[in-house]
């Protein structure tokens, strides 16, 4: 968590107390004044985690190692085979590692599709024998897995996109874009 998330929710703690002292000092509009600074900063803060979150043009970088936070995804090898008149099955050998030096990692939640340049998302295909990606992992540890999508032959500038579908403390830290389910990661494959 950040430290200014951790700072900002101390002090509205803080708040909180003092408002509760001066109401049940009877002094009511001291207390009013105080609750409406410290809604009014509230909605600022929020206001400002929204603002920075929203999307800006940016590339996506070519296949590799994407890591968010100490959870890492790493996309080994591409395969395209035919499955159907005009479809294609892409496969991406992926190992997912942790880089923790302490505690469980999770990608618990998350999500990923392909997409490409006309804006069409291709959803992951489900797979009983594949690692699923939310898998728990030791800190330092690896598990190797496979992603697979089927697109239309004529899907140009795939990427690999993906995020997470819960919002948790970080969520409100500015800039990650969680609230607005931006992707965390996007990797272009084609």
């Amino acid at each position: 968590m950040g430290i200014l998330l951790l700072l900002g929710l101390i002090a509205l703690a803080c708040t909180l107390v003092r408002i509760v002292i001066y109401f049940t000092d009877k002094q009511f509009s001291r207390a009013r004044g105080i609750a409406l600074h410290a809604a009014l900063s509230v909605a600022a803060y929020v206001a400002i985690v929204i603002v920075a979150a929203l999307p800006s043009p940016r590339s996506a970088p070519a296949i590799g190692t994407h890591c968010d936070d100490d959870w890492c995804m790493s996309v080994d090898s591409i395969s395209k085979t035919p499955t159907a008149p005009g479809r294609l099955n892409y496969r991406l050998a992926v190992h997912i590692f942790s880089r923790a030096n302490h505690g469980p990692r999770s990608a618990k939640g998350a999500w990923l599709y392909l997409a490409d340049e006309r804006g069409r998302r291709f959803e992951l295909a489900p797979d009983a024998s594949a690692v699923p990606i939310d898998v728990v992992l030791e800190p330092h540890r690896s598990v190797a897995t496979s992603l697979n999508f089927t697109v239309p032959a004529d899907a140009r500038g795939l990427r690999l996109i993906g995020g997470l579908g819960s919002i948790s403390m970080a969520s409100f830290i500015i800039g990650s874009g969680d609230l607005l389910r931006r992707p965390r990661m996007q990797l272009r494959i084609d």
